[in-house]
């Protein structure tokens, strides 16, 4: 055994043995050196729970106080600069290129070296290699990889901004820019996984927004051995080593289970609920954040593209991804999103509606009209024609018939119809001016009676029923 191993390195030795080869090794162990036994059994202790990852963390935090300071030093072409930041695996410094050929900023991340010997060179520069191919305006651009005095570096994109809470408290934006602020991230975000690389750890201190408001996600996680597996269109990666943020760890991360796209959708949706929407969502942007923090990665957005999707949705009032196409709720977002078109509709459907009811309540007006009509003039024909065809005594009958009809005219019950007292009298004058030859040879009968339009019609202005006479035409015979 060689005893000269980190506690780290050792406990990934044993984390694959059962008990009994576990227990023997560490008995030797315990004998030459019992610091490192004890830091190694309390590692293997929690290796089974969600502690592990914090315990591995804390270990290479501790170990990395002792680690060498990269400040001033040139490391191949580049100068390195003031120190920018630190965590648990690495730590992040500002660099120049020390020749003239080019003048630019980076950022240069310095991994512990006992990830090199845990990890592997491979899997580490495999993954670099994977953010390289990445290329995207949101998305800090990877630019070169290499080894220095035993510890992995990647060059990455220098980004002269303020973290994505920070910016959140510094600033103060509408809803509708946060929401468009958060939809640029998780379009960022779809373009890393359309390349086949998962972030791992999203959270506000690894998105930094610059002074214009652009995001830029950073640290994209390379620290981790993976093993990608194929399933279908899915890739799912277990990884062995992963450094999360509690807040923002889903909870196939927190068991150290496989993890895949949906990984960083939950991630992306706590960010929104504890950042962009500060613990207070409302409305429809509740529903979003439910999906995509849902406890199962099944019933979660499929994809970060999909969580954009709803979040441009939300801010345009269009209806989500989940909602039915003719909801209630649809309908009040389409007024809500085009009001003067709704305006306008409604106005519309308004008119044509009071429009039908004035055509309607005419028609109804004009049809009882016609019906008093026909009536009076019935009551007319019968009072001025004898029914009983046996009648011989024309000539008093035609003497008596203007007499009759003036007497219905001037009948109380009549005086609601005053605007067909011109069409009664005219009727009234036809049958006047018969003689009585005209009746000898025409059996006058009131059930045979056609309606005729009178010459006057078209004088009138208001509409009213067809002018009308009694004519009888049936003869003798």
């Amino acid at each position: 055994m060689d005893f000269n191993l980190s506690s780290t390195q050792l406990f990934y030795r044993l984390i694959d043995k059962n008990a009994s080869e576990r227990d023997l090794i560490l008995s030797d162990v315990r004998q030459n050196s019992p610091q490192l036994a004890r830091n190694v059994n309390e590692l293997l202790k929690h290796a089974n729970n969600d502690f592990a990852i914090n315990a591995l963390e804390v270990h290479l935090s501790t170990a990395n106080e002792s680690t060498v300071c990269y400040e001033n030093l040139r490391v191949d072409r580049y100068v390195i600069g003031h120190e920018l930041g630190r965590g648990g695996f690495a730590a992040v410094y500002y660099a120049a290129r020390h020749d003239s050929l080019f003048h630019h900023q980076y950022a240069i991340k310095f991994f512990h070296p006992e990830i090199l010997g845990l990890l592997g060179q491979e899997a580490l520069f495999s993954e670099a290699q994977l953010l390289a191919n990445v290329s995207h305006s949101n998305i800090a651009k990877v630019y070169d990889a290499g080894i220095y005095n035993g510890a992995i570096y990647i060059v990455m994109e220098f980004v002269d901004g303020l973290s994505l809470r920070d910016y959140l408290s510094s600033h103060s934006l509408s809803f509708e820019q946060k929401l468009m602020l958060f939809r640029d991230i998780c379009l960022a975000v779809e373009h890393a996984h359309q390349h086949h690389v998962i972030h791992g750890d999203l959270k506000p201190e690894n998105i930094l927004v610059c002074s214009d408001g652009t995001p830029k996600i950073i640290d994209f996680n390379i620290a981790q051995k993976v093993q990608r597996l194929s399933t279908g269109d899915r890739e799912l990666i277990t990884p062995n080593v992963l450094a999360v943020t509690r807040n923002y760890a889903s909870p196939e991360q927190l068991d150290n289970d496989a993890i895949d796209k949906r990984t960083d959708v939950y991630a992306l949706g706590r960010i929104l609920y504890l950042d962009i929407l500060r613990a207070q969502p409302r409305g429809d942007i509740t529903k979003v954040v439910a999906l995509a923090t849902h406890s199962s990665p099944s019933r979660r957005y499929a994809r970060a593209k999909d969580l954009a999707q709803d979040i441009e949705n939300v801010r345009c009032f269009f209806p989500l991804s989940q909602e039915s196409k003719v909801s209630v709720e649809v309908i009040k977002k389409s007024m809500i999103r085009s009001p003067v078109f709704t305006l306008c509709s409604t106005a519309l459907v308004l008119s044509m509606m009071a429009i039908i009811v004035a055509l309607s309540t005419a028609t109804q007006d004009l049809n009882r009209q016609k019906l008093t009509l026909d009536e009076m003039l019935n009551d007319v024909t019968a009072s001025v024609y004898p029914l009983n065809n046996d009648l011989t005594d024309w000539e008093a009958v035609i003497e008596n018939r203007e007499n009759q009809l003036k007497l219905v005219l001037d009948t109380p019950s009549r005086s609601f119809w005053p605007q067909r007292r011109g069409d009664l009298n005219s009727s009234m004058q036809v049958v006047s001016s018969s003689t009585a030859d005209d009746i000898e040879y025409n059996i006058i009968d009131p059930m045979n009676i056609r309606l005729m339009q009178s010459e006057g019609d078209q004088e009138h202005d208001e509409i009213h029923p067809t002018d009308e006479v009694v004519i009888f035409n049936e003869s003798v015979g």
